[in-house]
């Protein structure tokens, strides 16, 4: 657990000492492209918090609005997810101490805008259900049913520790979609320890970047996919697909 703490603090000077390539680079891009992304879940959702707040129960709301989030999540996804991947594959060849630039970036959107889009709405919906399942548990009323909720939650954590794993594995490694989930959420029950540093480490960035916004746009999630190449590296004992044997060499960085 105080190895994922410590791959953290590396992270973050490499993002304070690399600032113009990771954060307004990189990061920045990454934000555009994933911007759709917070008014298609988080109108919604505030819906869905308003809603439950006033205790208005209509048997059709609920359907209409898990429909009106699943679709605007996959219409945001068309730009996220391709971005995504490409900030985990320009972080992956930065590890390895390659110059990367902007350019480098477009290339890997590109590269994975298909593959990009099934990997992440794929990863949200199961995220939603976990939680609205959470919500739904604990909100009924019925012990056996709130005994759930802890079930619900300890699944989230997991999901969230996974996270870590899934795109090192998805950018890295020649497997499908369905494997990739798969291995990463048996890394994810390998190391609870890890994975429970990791959704700290997590929990600290969204809260964050929910306060102010400049941590999502330009520290946040360069920063936590750092922390999910190194923890990748660890599982396997060494480097997982192009990651090199030695540590980086900041000599080599582009300090923008």
């Amino acid at each position: 657990m105080g190895r994922v703490f410590g791959y953290a603090g590396w992270a973050v000077m490499q993002v304070v000492r690399n600032f113009g390539t990771l954060g307004l680079r990189l990061n920045l891009l990454w934000f555009l492209a994933a911007l759709p992304l917070l008014p298609a879940v988080g109108i919604p959702v505030a819906i869905a918090v308003q809603q439950a707040a006033s205790g208005f129960d209509s048997p059709q709301t609920p359907l209409i609005l898990a429909l009106a989030l699943l679709g605007a999540t996959g219409g945001a996804c068309l730009s996220a997810g391709p971005a995504t991947l490409a900030l985990v594959q320009s972080t992956a060849r930065f590890v390895q101490g390659d110059e990367i630039g902007v350019i480098d970036f477009w290339r890997a959107l590109r590269r994975h805008w298909p593959r990009g889009w099934l990997v992440l709405f794929a990863d949200l919906v199961p995220l939603y259900a976990l939680v609205f399942g959470l919500y739904f548990y604990l909100n009924s009323g019925q012990l056996i049913l709130q005994a759930l909720a802890f079930v619900a939650l300890y699944l989230t954590l997991v999901w969230v520790g996974a996270q870590a794993y899934l795109f090192p594995l998805v950018i890295r490694v020649d497997l499908s979609p369905l494997h990739a989930f798969l291995g990463a959420f048996a890394m994810a029950l390998g190391r609870v320890g890890s994975s429970a540093a990791f959704v700290l480490v997590a929990a600290v960035a969204i809260g964050v970047s929910l306060a102010f916004v400049l941590p999502l746009m330009v520290v946040a999630p360069v920063t936590l996919a750092l922390v999910g190449h190194r923890m990748a590296q660890d599982r396997f004992g060494g480097p997982l697909g192009e990651t090199p044997e030695s540590e980086p060499d900041d000599s080599r960085r582009d300090d923008g």
